[in-house]
């Protein structure tokens, strides 16, 4: 494994259990309430992660789509739930994209990290790996949302 890309594969290794926790315990009866209108579901959230794991490893040359194309992309609004897959099909799109991507972070090569990415964040290192590096960030952020989601259908926290 490239030596800059350590801390971000144990943060992606440490999150993929983190979200199994985050989700055990929450059935489609809290799958799609939210706390306030303009906050996200737990189906949004979890379909977001999965999305942008997506494109994690697109970044690092895996080719595999989203099954859902743009539906959890960033700026989009969650709705009632009709359009949404199941938090069952969201749990397996993680397991089949995590094992695709911790191995692409593993075996990514310096001349892949330093490529200039399609898009970034001001204040990133305009680099793959500054993307990837803001995605673990993005990724914890919103696991985050999710035990506080986990809250407000009065489950315990997923850990701590």
């Amino acid at each position: 494994m490239h030596p800059t890309m350590e801390s971000i594969y144990n943060m992606f290794k440490f999150n993929t259990q983190v979200f199994e926790q985050v989700l055990e315990g929450l059935t489609e009866d809290h799958e799609h309430a939210r706390p306030i209108k303009r906050a996200n579901s737990v189906n949004w959230v979890a379909g977001h992660i999965v999305r942008y794991r997506y494109s994690i490893a697109n970044l690092l040359g895996v080719d595999a789509e989203s099954p859902w194309g743009e539906l959890y992309r960033k700026g989009t609004e969650a709705t009632n739930g009709d359009k949404y897959p199941s938090l069952d099909e969201i749990r397996a799109a993680w397991k089949d994209i995590s094992a695709k991507m911790l191995k692409a972070i593993k075996e990514a090569e310096e001349e892949t990290l330093t490529k200039v990415p399609p898009w970034t964040k001001p204040g990133l290192e305009n680099s793959i790996r500054g993307t990837v590096t803001f995605l673990a960030f993005h990724e914890s952020y919103h696991l985050g949302q999710l035990g506080f989601l986990r809250k407000f259908h009065d489950l315990d926290a997923a850990f701590g």
